[in-house]
C-alpha cells in the first residue's frame, strides 16, 4: 500500500493560489540581525527606492524600456554606500552586501567570485556575532552562485567556527538538507541522517531541531511511502486495521462538515 499525491496541489495550482515567497529588499532579508542606526537609514531609503523602481517598471509600455530600467536599478546606487560602512566592519552590511552583489555586479564570473570572497568572509568574521545565524540562512538560498559543494563546505565551516547553539543547529540542518539531493549517494543520505540526529540530541531546543522534526514527520507521509497503520470500525461495527487491505487498493476518504 503507497501513499497516494493529494489532489489539492493539483486544484490549488490550477486556480493560481499558491503561495510565493516574498522578494527580500533591504532590511527586509534580515532574520536576526539587529542593525545600526547608520545602516538602518540607508536600508529604508534603498527599499523606497526599489518600490519606486518596480512601480516604474510595471508601467513600462516596452521590453526595451525595461531593459533600460534594469540598468537603473537602486542596487548600483545604494550598494557602495553600504559597502564602506562594510569595510568600517558593519556585519549586517557585509551580509547586505553578500546577497545582494548579483544585481550590482555583470557576468557569472564575477559574480560567483564576489559572492564567495563575501560569504567568507562572513564566515571567518562574524562565525560568532548573534545574528550569524542569518549567514547560514542566506548562503543556504546562493546555490545559482555556487560551484558544487561550495555552500556545503562553507555551513560545514560555519559550524565549526560558531560556538552559538542556533548557528550551529542551522547551519548543521542546511548541511543535511543539502546531502540529500538528487544526486545524493547511500554515504551523502547516512552522513545527512547522522547530522540530523545530532541536531535533534545535542541541540534539541533549537528551531532547527523543530524544522528536522517537522521534516521527518512529512517524509513519513511521503509519495511511495507505506502509510502508517490505524484501527477503526466499518458501517456494521466490525473493528479493522488499515494493514488488513496491504496489497489492494484503498481509497482513504476524509470528509467533515463546515
Amino acid at each position: 500500500m503507497l501513499i497516494l499525491p493529494p489532489l489539492m496541489t493539483l486544484a490549488l495550482a490550477a486556480s493560481g493560489t499558491l503561495p510565493t515567497p516574498p522578494a527580500s529588499s533591504g532590511a527586509r532579508l534580515f532574520v536576526h540581525v539587529v542593525v545600526d542606526e547608520e545602516l538602518q537609514e540607508i536600508l529604508d531609503e534603498y527599499d523606497e527606492a526599489v518600490d519606486a523602481w518596480e512601480a516604474e517598471r510595471r508601467a513600462a509600455s516596452g521590453g526595451k524600456e525595461r531593459r533600460a530600467l534594469k540598468d537603473r536599478h537602486p542596487v548600483k546606487t545604494f550598494y557602495a554606500r553600504i559597502e564602506a560602512l562594510a569595510k568600517q566592519g558593519n556585519g549586517a552590511a557585509l551580509l547586505w552586501n553578500a546577497t545582494h552583489v548579483q544585481d550590482f555586479l555583470k557576468g557569472t564570473k564575477k559574480i560567483r567570485a564576489a559572492k564567495a570572497e563575501l560569504f567568507d568572509r562572513l564566515v571567518d568574521q562574524f562565525a560568532e556575532a548573534e545574528w550569524s545565524e542569518d549567514i547560514a540562512l542566506q548562503l543556504d538560498r546562493q546555490k545559482r552562485w555556487f560551484e558544487a559543494g561550495g555552500i556545503a563546505a562553507r555551513l560545514e565551516a560555519l559550524s565549526q567556527k560558531s560556538t552559538r547553539t542556533e548557528t550551529v543547529a542551522t547551519s548543521l540542518e542546511k548541511l543535511a538538507s543539502r546531502l540529500r539531493g538528487r544526486k545524493a549517494t547511500p554515504e551523502d543520505l547516512a552522513k545527512s541522517e547522522a547530522l540530523r540526529d545530532r541536531v535533534l540530541a545535542e541541540m534539541g531546543e533549537t528551531k532547527a531541531a523543530d524544522r528536522v522534526r517537522d521534516e521527518r514527520r512529512k517524509e513519513k507521509y511521503k509519495v511511495g511511502n507505506t502509510p502508517p497503520d490505524f484501527t477503526t470500525t466499518d458501517t456494521d461495527g466490525v473493528e479493522f486495521k488499515l494493514s488488513d487491505y496491504r496489497g489492494k487498493v484503498v481509497l482513504l476518504d476524509f470528509w467533515g462538515f463546515w
